[in-house]
């Protein structure tokens, strides 16, 4: 007559499951958010050496300049590094890191240029987090 169906089994999650699934979740995102400081560090050398290359070029520009009508060449100056930090911390870290420009002398006789070219070149270095770092700038000038 009547024949009994076998009861139908739970489909859902156990307890068990879910607890496994939420420390694999949060193992991930523990280890994305980890990245981020490395990543900041990463953005912050290279906006430094841009702020150098930038004092490089401007300097250069000067130098370029000053040839170009014959006013006295500019003098090696210092720069300060902006360290640019101040969204992450909320304040500024103000240090005495400086931008150290030196020129290195625009050679008359260069191959493959007229008289009046001269390849010229600054290097900029700066001390950032205890180590120094330099980055060589170079332009051509006409006079």
């Amino acid at each position: 007559m009547f024949a009994l169906k076998p009861a139908k089994q739970s489909r859902g999650f156990t307890l068990i499951e879910a607890l496994i699934s939420v420390v694999i979740m949060a193992t991930i995102t523990l280890a994305l958010l980890g990245m981020v400081p490395y990543g900041y560090r990463q953005v912050q050398m290279n906006a430094t050496q841009v702020q150098a290359i930038a004092v490089g070029q401007q300097y250069l520009d000067a130098l370029r300049n000053a040839k170009q009508t014959n006013n006295a060449l500019p003098t090696a100056t210092t720069a300060p590094v902006d360290q640019g930090n101040t969204f992450m911390t909320g304040s500024s870290n103000a240090t005495s890191s400086v931008f150290t420009i030196t020129p290195n002398p625009c050679p008359t006789a260069v191959a493959g240029l007229t008289a009046s070219q001269y390849d010229c070149s600054v290097t900029v270095t700066w001390t950032e987090n205890g180590n120094s770092d330099s980055v060589k700038v170079e332009s051509y000038v006409t006079q």
